[in-house]
């Protein structure tokens, strides 16, 4: 007759280092992968036979030195929910069960798998936890990923010596070689520049993104760039080159190599609204800019997403014609779209991307087109009230740090004491000089990009301010930030067919943060649901 929660944690040690006395063999012989498994199996019994000893007596009885950063005897925890799914019934009360978002690590890293339900039946799933402090939010995927190949080699030949395969998958391999010049990894040495338009653009990597080894074919986003060091990069390339590009050109150009391809043809093919993310097979997932009008944002998002899936971005077009209204502004991007190939459409959009997106498929489907998929995160329902000149650089200065995964913590919220002090009322040039003072900006980010930036974003408010939606019919779903305040009853009387789910965070770490996860999976979810296409599978 007790209640509580009963659950003990089992330490588990493994001999893998070839000494053999776990398999009785000769040492210095390194386990197969089968006898590792074996070697798994035997001990994960064993302690299961010993499993009412608490942890606790265990700690007490080993009496390890202590240290109150970490667990003591482990650091790295599976957790494997096989407990049965059914619901409990209890007469005269309906019961379902209430998920808890965790708000911290318990250990250094822990990986939580369960069964799979519905399309994912019969398969593991789960997801990575782990410490902040300890590691940042691309070291854990890689390290998904890296778990992911070491177990395909694992069952593709288990007579293999369990350390004989490649842990590390083909792009990260390459990675590797070009950034860290690893003699340990198998791949092509990493190519030299071959021309001074590569040797320039090597340098600029380099010196932007605090990486000495930065060669011709690394990736921009794979250093670590954001969107105030992509802004940087243009700026110094138009100063130091003579050639004008669009920050989004470091999505669909993100090497020296390929950026030095521009450079070489002055800019040419680089303007217009839509910008490819990623190239892939069938129709795109069309992702549409906020009210900065940059879609560099979106780049957490997109390397979540299925790698078959192409992904355009409609970014604001500084060549085209000042929109007066909201409505022309999605007009243009519907013909762009038309002019790329057609649909039928799938749309999403954040924050004020998901207005634009709701008036672009409100414009497809009156003229009798199809919108397949329609993803509205975290947008304000319109019309916005005005604001003055200092509330509107306040915003914007908010917009502008809690944007760049780079600036903001590793959960993409930044701290409010950071903007404390950040008078709006002082002007831009203030507003920008206390935050270089601060640290929050980098001395070299150019005052012009950011004086045309701000422009972009008070003209997008002031759309904002004057657009009245009308109501449309078609299937969509409202992604908001539990934190947030979205009027999801506003958006049902425009989408009497949406789908609201409240997601985790707050409305910058929807998308720049640990949310771009948890985001990728719904709008894998989505896409599959279309039925049109092969599911598009969000990595956790």
């Amino acid at each position: 007759p007790l209640l509580g929660f009963f659950v003990n944690t089992l330490v588990l040690r493994m001999d893998l280092g070839g000494s053999g006395s776990a398999r009785g063999e000769d040492a210095g012989a390194e386990p197969t992968v089968a006898e590792a498994l074996a070697q798994a199996r035997r001990r994960v019994l064993d302690a299961h036979a010993h499993q009412e000893v608490p942890f606790e007596r265990l700690v007490d009885a080993l009496a390890p030195r202590r240290d109150l950063s970490r667990s003591p005897l482990f650091q790295v925890l599976l957790a494997l929910r096989n407990t049965p799914a059914e619901g409990v019934a209890l007469p005269g009360l309906e019961v379902e069960p209430l998920v808890v978002a965790g708000t911290s690590a318990k250990f250094d890293l822990t990986l939580n798998l369960g069964a799979g339900t519905g399309a994912a039946a019969g398969s593991l799933v789960g997801g990575l936890e782990y410490a902040v402090d300890l590691f940042d939010p691309g070291t854990v995927e890689s390290l998904g990923e890296e778990l992911v190949t070491l177990l395909e080699t694992w069952v593709a030949d288990p007579a293999a010596p369990v350390f004989g395969g490649e842990a590390l998958p083909p792009v990260r391999r390459r990675q590797l070689v070009v950034e860290e010049g690893s003699p340990s990894v198998e791949a092509r040495p990493a190519r030299q520049a071959g021309d001074a338009a590569e040797v320039a653009l090597v340098e600029l990597f380099r010196e932007l993104l605090d990486n000495g080894s930065a060669g011709p074919d690394s990736d921009f986003f794979s250093l670590g760039g954001t969107s105030l060091s992509a802004v940087r990069m243009v700026a110094r390339i138009r100063r130091d080159l003579g050639v004008s590009l669009p920050v989004a050109t470091l999505f669909s150009h993100p090497t020296p190599a390929a950026l030095a391809v521009l450079v070489r043809s002055r800019g040419r093919g680089a303007e217009g609204p839509l910008v490819e993310l990623r190239p892939g097979q069938g129709r795109p997932l069309v992702l549409v800019h906020p009210i900065g009008g940059q879609v560099l944002c979106y780049a957490p998002l997109a390397t979540r997403l299925d790698p078959r899936l192409p992904v355009v971005a409609v970014q604001a077009d500084a060549s085209a014609p000042v929109a007066s209204s909201l409505e022309m502004l999605a007009a243009r991007y519907v013909d762009a779209l038309r002019q790329r190939g057609g649909g039928p459409y799938r749309l999403a959009g954040w924050s004020m991307g998901g207005v634009l997106a709701f008036e672009m498929a409100r414009q497809l489907r009156a003229a009798g087109e199809e919108v397949e998929v329609l993803v509205l995160v975290d947008p304000q329902l319109p019309p916005l009230a005005a604001a003055d000149e200092a509330t509107l650089l306040g915003r914007f200065g908010l917009d502008l740090l809690a944007a760049n995964p780079g600036l903001a913590p590793a959960t993409g919220a930044l701290d409010a004491r950071a903007l404390e002090g950040l008078d709006p009322r002082l002007g831009l040039d203030g507003l920008l000089r206390r935050a270089r003072r601060r640290g929050l900006l980098p001395e070299d980010l150019p005052h012009d990009e950011v004086a045309r930036a701000f422009d972009t974003f008070r003209h997008h408010h002031e759309l904002l301010t004057r657009y009245r939606p009308e109501a449309t019919t078609g299937p969509a779903l409202l992604l908001r930030a539990g934190s947030g305040t979205v009027d999801a009853a506003g958006w049902r009387r425009l989408l009497p067919q949406v789908v609201t789910v409240d997601l985790p965070g707050d409305h910058y770490s929807l998308v720049v943060g640990a949310g771009a996860a948890e985001l990728a999976r719904h709008l894998s979810a989505a896409l599959a649901a279309s039925g049109s296409e092969p599911p598009a599978e969000g990595v956790s």
